[in-house]
């Protein structure tokens, strides 16, 4: 004999789903009530699966007065070896319908208005709340409202914030070279530059790596930290002020494993530096580097924006978020990775060199998440 699988929400919609494909000759043989966590073991999602086989004949209907699909919905469930209790019991009452579904309705507001004021609290975009509002009332509808709890819904929310988010994996095991932080001015490409130095050099793998730094027209400030950072990890340092200069360092440097370019802090407005400093990787060969923008944590989102505009003309690989220890909030800074699509690479979270970064992961969101009545670092430990 041949079994069919149908999984539904609920119970009644699988049996009317059954029903609706297979017709009269359905029979149901078992159910299985199932409960599936969400990414990285946070959220539930519960649904009902049905275990099904066909007959050779339909069976003649039973001489009820009632609704033909009542009817068929009815005899399939006291078919079932493992019956839902609370259909089996009782028959609904058509009059009382309006209550539970007011009472849902009800619910489910109430839920995504607690879900709005933390995405309000985590300062998120009204542009990704819109969104994020849209995606949870869907997965609540879909789960029922009166089957999700409050803990639940924030644990749905955490989910799918996280998994609204990418992390680019690769280039955390290994950057593109020459790799290039762009910025503005004081968003801490400079001393970020050297973490990732380290970082890299420090890897878990034992393997042997040489690293360069390279400055294109630095300020003297950052000059000078570089050629610090050059002399405490023997690093080799150079910089360059024109097209020539810099052709001579990727030459000097082409043997090393990773190559990574502190740029000048450009300023919305600087219109024509911008400018020359484009001009100076185009004539270099554009194509052949890696870019990727220094994004300060507490840059409000409209200036981030602004930002991501500005340096749109390099086709930027992905977000380097600094000064994470300098806000309580990182929602504005995911909103617009998630509208950009541009995944996060590192954060940055102090002045310390090499101890004060990390690589962009589910962990650094969920324990930077506020207004959570849920331990979203501990169910992260736990995972």
């Amino acid at each position: 004999m041949n079994y069919i699988t149908i999984e539904a929400r609920t119970y009644e919609e699988a049996v009317k789903k059954a029903r609706n494909q297979y017709g009269d000759r359905l029979r149901i043989h078992s159910r299985r009530d199932k409960q599936t966590r969400g990414l990285l073991g946070l959220g539930v999602s519960r649904s009902c699966e049905i275990t099904c086989f066909l007959t050779d004949e339909a069976a003649p209907a039973p001489e009820v007065h009632d609704t033909e699909e009542d009817t068929m919905l009815r005899r399939f469930e006291k078919e079932a070896i493992t019956p839902d209790p609370k259909l089996v019991a009782t028959e609904a009452d058509p009059l009382m319908d309006q209550g539970p579904a007011r009472s849902s309705r009800s619910s489910s507001d109430s839920l995504l208005s607690s879900v709005e004021k933390i995405l309000v609290r985590n300062d998120f975009t009204p542009s990704y709340i819109t969104w994020m509002l849209s995606e949870m009332k869907g997965m609540i509808d879909r789960q029922g409202a009166g089957n999700v709890s409050a803990q639940e819904a924030e644990a749905m929310l955490a989910d799918r914030i996280i998994g609204s988010v990418e992390f680019d994996y690769k280039d955390q095991k290994k950057p593109g070279s020459p790799m290039v932080l762009l910025g503005t001015e004081f968003s801490g490409k400079t001393t970020t530059i050297a973490k990732i130095a380290a970082l890299y050099l420090n890897g878990q793998d034992g393997e042997s790596r040489s690293v360069a730094l390279a400055a294109l027209n630095p300020t003297p400030g950052a000059s000078e930290q570089l050629r610090k950072i050059g002399n405490a990890f023997n690093i080799p340092v150079s910089e360059a002020s024109d097209e020539s200069s810099f052709r001579q360092i990727l030459e000097q440097y082409s043997s090393s494993d990773l190559i990574l370019i502190d740029t000048t802090g450009q300023n919305v407005r600087e219109s024509e530096a911008d400018q020359k400093m484009y001009n100076l990787f185009n004539g270099a060969g554009k194509s052949r580097f890696s870019f990727f923008l220094a994004v300060p944590a507490s840059m409000k989102s409209s200036d981030i924006a602004n930002v991501m505009n500005q340096f749109r003309p390099y086709s930027i690989r992905g977000l380097v978020v600094t000064m994470a220890d300098r806000t309580n909030t990182i929602g504005n800074v995911l909103s617009l990775s998630r509208e950009k699509d541009l995944p996060l690479l590192y954060v940055t979270d102090g002045k310390k060199i090499p101890r004060d970064i990390q690589a962009a992961s589910a962990s650094f969101i969920a324990m930077n998440l506020k207004g959570f009545s849920i331990d979203l670092g501990r169910l992260m430990k736990q995972e």
